[in-house]
């Protein structure tokens, strides 16, 4: 069997967000950093609107986008899949299902699981703010061709799967490195 000769890709001696003395980091480099500025930023936007437009946080905003996927899904399965706790979630649940917008029945089999679900008017609201959301996306990354978005969504469904394995080692006891 012939041996694979290909060189294994190198790591850079330094990071490329490292200054070159070594004594701090340049941000225009460093990708945490757009990651949480450009988060940041969008987190403000929608928070602000969400609300003044249909009195919805962001936390209700996210389970209704989890359940218009997924419906008839317990609260564990939200908080699995967009990465909240389950207060928040619980919260988010007890809140739209007050206005209206969710219900909640038994799981057969669980004594105190319920399964979640839109109601008409719950999805009239999901769709209004996904309408506002894909547009602003589109105006988040007009300039990019679509296989520079494509691209894009490459690198980012790698990050985040780079950075479940990160926050594994770190419920584990590392340090994250």
């Amino acid at each position: 069997m012939p041996h694979d000769r290909t060189p294994a890709p190198s790591a850079p001696s330094r990071p490329a967000a490292l200054s070159e003395d070594g004594g701090s980091i340049v941000l225009d480099r460093y990708v945490q950093f757009f990651i949480g500025a450009i988060s940041n930023k969008l987190l403000r936007i929608s928070t602000k609107v969400y609300a003044e437009k249909f009195g919805v946080t962001l936390n209700d905003w996210r389970t209704m986008a989890m359940l218009a996927v997924e419906s008839d899904i317990t609260a564990t399965r939200i908080c699995e899949v967009i990465g909240f706790d389950k207060a928040a979630v619980s919260r988010s649940i007890r809140s739209l299902e007050e206005r209206g917008y969710l219900t909640t029945r038994p799981v057969d089999t669980h004594n105190r699981a319920r399964l979640v679900a839109l109601t008409t008017g719950g999805r009239a609201v999901h769709d209004a703010i996904m309408e506002m959301a894909l547009a602003r996306e589109d105006r988040l990354l007009d300039g990019l061709t679509d296989p520079e978005r494509l691209q894009l969504l490459k690198a980012l469904r790698r990050m985040y799967q780079n950075a479940g394995t990160i926050l594994t080692s770190v419920e584990q006891g590392g340090d994250g490195s």
